[in-house]
């Protein structure tokens, strides 16, 4: 993993999520290797793991993009390894991340994610998050996409909870505040939505109102 990432690593923006599960794949086989050299040595195998991490940590992607109508020409921009764990972690909620199957004959297929949590991803997106540092840089991309998310049609809140909790345990800091800020508005809005329903019902009210209450400082600014 070290030499792949020697240098800057180019990539299409619509692979990304493909980098980030090699990486979790490498890393995974890596730490087995790790669990049965170093048995009854959690400490070191933990330590030499964060050392494969920092091999990401200085590395910028070149994240390559294609703009004009056509879309026809490229440009590239380097990103950091958090942005691109950012954007997995929104292709999870968003269900645009398909699960890895066979089919009859053994080949390779995608399959449509079912609507369980995916936890063994989310858990292990927030470790490697804590290994790769410029946490506040992912935490601020990441306010940016979940408040995307949640003012969807159809937000995968218990999904988004998960994580916020995960991020929570291994991480902290104000942002989580936010986040559980952000959950509870959307949360309540559910509520009163209900209410509104029962309440237009009952004095034969037409539809004439939508409103979604959000804590002000909570939220990114609008665009």
């Amino acid at each position: 993993l070290c030499n792949v990432f020697s240098e800057t690593v180019i990539v299409k923006s619509e692979n990304e999520i493909r980098l980030v599960d090699g990486i979790f794949a490498i890393m995974e086989f890596y730490g087995a290797q790790l669990e049965g050299l170093l048995e009854g040595l959690p400490v070191l195998r933990k330590a030499m793991l964060r050392g494969v991490a920092s091999a990401l940590r200085d590395r910028q992607v070149k994240r390559l993009e294609k703009v004009g109508a056509a879309g026809t020409e490229v440009t590239s921009k380097d990103v950091p390894m958090t942005d691109v764990l950012s954007t997995y972690v929104d292709a999870v909620m968003r269900q645009e991340r398909k699960a890895a199957g066979t089919d009859a004959s053994g080949a390779p297929v995608e399959t449509a994610g079912s609507d369980e949590i995916p936890r063994d991803i989310l858990n292990r997106a927030a470790n490697l998050l804590t290994m790769l540092g410029e946490q506040q840089h992912f935490m601020e991309n990441h306010k940016a996409l979940l408040a995307k998310r949640l003012m969807s049609k159809n937000p995968t809140f218990l999904w988004e909870q998960y994580f916020v909790q995960r991020l929570s345990q291994v991480i902290g800091g104000s942002s989580i505040h936010y986040f559980n800020t952000m959950l509870t508005d959307i949360s309540n809005t559910t509520t009163l939505a209900v209410r509104y329903e029962e309440f237009k019902t009952k004095k034969r009210l037409s539809d004439v109102l939508a409103v979604t209450v959000l804590t002000n400082g909570s939220w990114p600014p609008y665009r």
